[in-house]
């Protein structure tokens, strides 16, 4: 009974510990820089952004942006 409380409690740690490292900001695009907007209003100004995610390797910022008529741009 002891080992499964353990495991239990082992299982949730994990998941909390992944769930908190997991970093998605694509809800709000006024969290990014204004370049990436600007940048795809010029290049696609027929194209709404749709959904821009961030994604953190050390300390470089990659952004990947999707916009209307399936199109994806990947920005650092």
């Amino acid at each position: 009974m002891r080992t499964i409380k353990i495991l239990g409690l082992m299982l949730l740690v994990t998941t909390l510990l992944i769930l908190s490292c997991s970093k998605d900001n694509d809800e709000n695009t006024n969290l990014f820089p204004q370049g990436i907007e600007a940048f795809a209003m010029k290049h696609y100004p027929n194209n709404k952004v749709i959904k821009i995610k961030e994604f953190i390797f050390g300390k470089t910022k990659t952004y990947e942006v999707k916009l209307e008529g399936n199109i994806e741009l990947k920005v650092n």
